[in-house]
């Protein structure tokens, strides 16, 4: 659940009784811009079967320089970075689906404005989370309890394209919706790469690997060398 405020001062650390969220383990200063397209992007990637309540919900990892954003509904799988200050070490959460929505309409364009202020999302110790838009309102609120899913195995290591996948167009229309919103305004394309053929690997009919595809971006100035390009992956379906 949720809690929506508004507020003129900056965001602070919280007392234990302010708001439900203790005091502050962590917390991360992110471009209103950028964060906003970061979520959004990988928000269309959770699940929306309500019988694997982890899979429904935004992972949230901090690193020393930046924010990583992960959702999958076991056949998507997007991990995607922003660039942020980071202070303190948070553990990573889970945003649940209506706290990513009410995070999310707080940085619409007409809400903090042109020249908006860089976001802060803060993490308790206890789960807890409290989202500063920098113009003068926020949310605070709980993560989903659970463990998620040890995604990073699952990511693909090659990089050289080397045979014919095929794959379901609804999902692959879904990633390319993803990453127009993560890129909008750049020219930069995205990089697919599937497993080669090699002598202990070979293909299947149809071209058919059973390996993922991974999509990527290289862009220096959205995401610079400190920080990991963002990441989608698509399993590709048999021929027959």
């Amino acid at each position: 659940m949720t809690n929506i405020t508004s507020t003129a001062e900056p965001v602070k650390p919280a007392a234990e009784d302010s708001g439900g969220i203790a005091v502050t383990a962590g917390s991360a200063s992110v471009d209103a811009a950028r964060f906003r397209a970061t979520l959004s992007a990988v928000a269309g990637f959770a699940s929306k079967d309500h019988a694997r309540p982890i899979l429904t919900g935004v992972r949230v990892e901090y690193s020393d320089s930046y924010l990583t954003f992960v959702a999958t509904d076991s056949h998507r799988l997007a991990v995607f970075t922003v660039p942020a200050v980071v202070t303190g070490t948070p553990e990573p959460m889970l945003l649940a689906a209506d706290s990513v929505a009410a995070i999310l309409a707080l940085v619409k364009p007409g809400i903090i404005g042109r020249n908006a202020l860089p976001v802060t999302l803060q993490v308790s110790a206890s789960a807890g989370f409290r989202f500063n838009n920098g113009a003068g309102a926020e949310t605070t609120g709980q993560g989903i309890d659970g463990a998620f899913p040890n995604y990073r195995g699952l990511i693909p290591r090659f990089q050289e394209s080397g045979c014919a996948v095929a794959l379901n167009p609804t999902y692959l229309a879904e990633i390319g919706k993803a990453f127009k919103i993560l890129l909008a305004g750049t020219n930069t394309p995205v990089q697919v790469s599937t497993d080669p053929h090699t002598d202990g690997h070979s293909a299947l009919p149809g071209g058919y690997t059973g390996r993922p595809v991974r999509f990527s971006v290289q862009d220096t100035e959205l995401w610079p060398t400190d920080v990991p390009a963002p990441v989608a992956v698509l399993m590709p379906v048999r021929v027959r």
